[in-house]
């Protein structure tokens, strides 16, 4: 017989024809990003996607945007204060009627202190206006001084917007004496 017929073929070793399996930590680190991203897509298409909190949540404040609320509310008040220009002056064609319709009354005590009254109404009434002119055009400069003002300076825009809000505060209150003194005027 021929030597390679007698030999018998040998079962492997039981346990020398496995690998051991070990993950090195490059495998195991991509193994662990592949799971996030599965879990990742798992709640984005189940979940409905990521919300729109992020989205709608108020932007943090920074100096640009507090020099574009200031030139914001500037432009209003402007537009406020062209609207009320249009009432002092239907408010002088008012009183200039209420002259003309005055000359043509009797001559009386009760008629000489009622002209004195308006007349220091009227006195009153140009001075709170004078004012209100140099109050508005005192605000219509500062969106000008708002657009040079330095974003990263907070101090300096903070101190522009507390005197800006002080002006406007001012001139509401001059408008307030000014519908009283036309109040009475009328």
């Amino acid at each position: 017989m021929a030597k390679g017929s007698n030999s018998q073929a040998s079962p492997p070793p039981p346990l020398a024809s496995r690998r051991n399996f070990r993950l090195s930590p490059l495998e195991i680190m991509v193994g662990v990003l592949i799971g996030v991203a599965v879990l990742y897509l798992i709640t984005v298409w189940f979940g409905g996607g990521p919300t729109r909190e992020a989205e709608n949540a108020a932007p943090a404040i920074v100096p640009g945007s507090m020099v574009e609320r200031a030139v914001a509310s500037s432009e209003k008040v402007l537009a406020e204060q062209v609207e009320l220009s249009r009432e002092v002056g239907t408010l002088r064609k008012q009183v200039e009627a209420i002259q003309s319709h005055r000359g043509g009354g009797t001559s009386g005590a009760v008629d000489a202190s009622q002209d004195r009254r308006l007349d220091e109404l009227e006195k009153r009434l140009e001075q709170v206006e004078a004012d209100i002119a140099a109050m508005e055009s005192l605000l219509a400069e500062y969106p000008a001084r708002f657009a040079a003002l330095d974003p990263a300076d907070y101090q300096a825009a903070a101190s522009l917007t507390e005197e800006y809000e002080n002006l406007k505060r001012d001139l509401a209150e001059l408008y307030s004496a000014w519908e009283d003194l036309a109040g009475e005027d009328g």
